[in-house]
């Protein structure tokens, strides 16, 4: 009968607990829709990859022929041919008209070949492609940023509920010494001691409970969401959680079993092996590469002075006293041309804009080689700091249990007038410390193997996101 029982208590609270699941995962479904919806570096990028896009088409739209009309009215009177004594001794008797004249002229333009049409059309793709792998990484960098932020949220809001509990035990304490103390069995110390270590916690409570709100404020920046929207989609609820509630859901939340399979092997790969998976999926290589384009093209821009040009020119005209004139179409004038334009002499330009375009080249070139062993070196340091928190995970927990199992001894010692009151507040000190260095370590791992599969472009278990 007793085993009867037991089983369905285990069944009851087991069954409470995977309730409270869904709440966080609600909020975290909630969160990372309003995220791609809403977040304004999301948002900031999709634009510019829309502006990149249009960008493309306006530059190689300069390759197609180009038509200007102007209309044109004005009246003159020109001394010029009687002031340089082209008529001699007439000139003197000669006085020249006013006259009106309307105009009308169609100018069309076409590059046969332009070296800045042509390498604006090569940047304008360049930077397009740009724009899409930056928006692909706002994208794709989601799941571990965002997580990031709502963890910081979470972990802060659990350390103030712990805090909340070691008050309401400080609070007990207190009034325990306090008793003691009128019954001659404690000193005054073991008061004083007493509220020193609940004034401390109170103090301790304003500065989590600072801690959320700035976390939660990041929160708000990077999904574009309120404070009232977080809190309807169950941060409220979570916050209204007792610690030990908390720190069960955050467990869930950062549980690595799913998705530890898909980046175990990779933790421990070697060297050439993830440089390997680096060039073949890592979205922040491939930015690093265009980037490398793009600036590259750019220069080649430093040299298009020092390019001959060839262009296919054309207009129509024709020009009256009035519009009705300009307009009869009797006295039309057309031309026709097709001109090469080639610098002969530019001042030593040429040799010193080479100049400039290798140097260009040479730095362009030396980023390229400093991102590329700064994004090896990050992954590198997060394949060691995840081996080293799953080794320390293991050790913490140990020291939680040890640490909770002395908190627990001590308080009860210290009732029965074997402990003194130092050595309980030492404990309970030690317990929440140890509490809530587990947890930050468990949100540490997730983080971390979530941020290394990204880097490395390692797929995760659906349910895993």
């Amino acid at each position: 009968m007793r085993l009867v029982i037991i089983a369905a208590w285990f069944s009851i609270l087991t069954s409470t607990a995977f309730a409270d699941t869904p709440g966080v995962s609600d909020l975290w479904a909630k969160v990372k829709a309003a995220s791609l919806e809403r977040s304004p570096e999301i948002r900031s990028a999709e634009a510019q990859a829309k502006q990149r896009s249009a960008q493309t088409y306006t530059a190689f739209a300069r390759w197609l022929p180009r038509v200007d009309a102007t209309l044109s009215q004005s009246r003159s009177k020109d001394y010029s041919f009687v002031t340089s004594g082209a008529l001699g001794s007439a000139g003197s008797s000669f006085t020249p008209t006013e006259i009106g004249l309307n105009r009308w002229q169609l100018a069309a333009s076409l590059p046969l070949y332009k070296r800045s049409v042509h390498l604006n059309a090569r940047l304008a793709l360049a930077e397009s492609e740009q724009a899409d792998l930056s928006l692909l990484q706002r994208t794709s960098e989601i799941d571990w940023r965002l997580r990031q932020l709502l963890c910081d949220a979470m972990l802060a809001s659990y350390r103030e509920s712990a805090t909340l509990a070691n008050i309401e035990s400080a609070r007990t304490t207190l009034a325990e010494a306090k008793v003691r103390f009128e019954l001659g069995s404690r000193t005054r110390v073991d008061v004083l001691r007493a509220e020193s270590t609940l004034l401390n916690l109170d103090s301790k409570l304003l500065t989590e409970r600072e801690r959320r709100e700035t976390a939660v404020g990041e929160l708000t920046k990077y999904t574009g969401a309120k404070r009232e929207e977080l809190k309807a989609w169950g941060l409220d609820a979570f916050w209204a959680l007792d610690a030990e509630k908390q720190r069960e859901q955050i467990e869930r939340f950062t549980s690595v079993e799913i998705i530890w399979p898909s980046v175990e092997p990779w933790v421990g790969a070697e060297e050439k092996k993830v440089e390997e998976r680096i060039v073949q999926a890592s979205a922040q290589y491939r930015q690093i590469q265009s980037n490398t384009v793009s600036a590259e093209v750019a220069a080649e821009q430093l040299l298009t002075a020092e390019w001959p040009e060839l262009n296919v020119t054309g207009s129509l005209n024709e020009q009256g006293q009035n519009w009705s004139d300009a307009f009869r179409r009797d006295y039309m004038s057309y031309s026709v041309s097709v001109a090469l334009s080639v610098p002969v002499f530019t001042s030593g330009a040429l040799v010193s804009a080479s100049l400039e375009r290798a140097r260009a080249r040479e730095s362009a070139d030396w980023k390229r080689v400093a991102d590329t062993a700064a994004l090896k070196n990050d992954i590198e340091n997060q394949q060691h700091r995840i081996q080293a928190l799953r080794k320390s995970l293991e050790s913490q927990r140990v020291a939680y249990a040890r640490a909770e199992e002395l908190s627990r001894l001590s308080a009860e010692s210290y009732r029965l007038g074997k402990a003194s009151l130092l050595e309980v507040q030492t404990a309970q000190s030690e317990y929440l410390d140890a509490r809530s260095a587990l947890v930050e370590n468990e949100i540490n791992l997730s983080i971390q193997m979530r941020k290394f599969a990204w880097h490395l472009g390692i797929e995760l278990p659906a349910q895993s996101l």
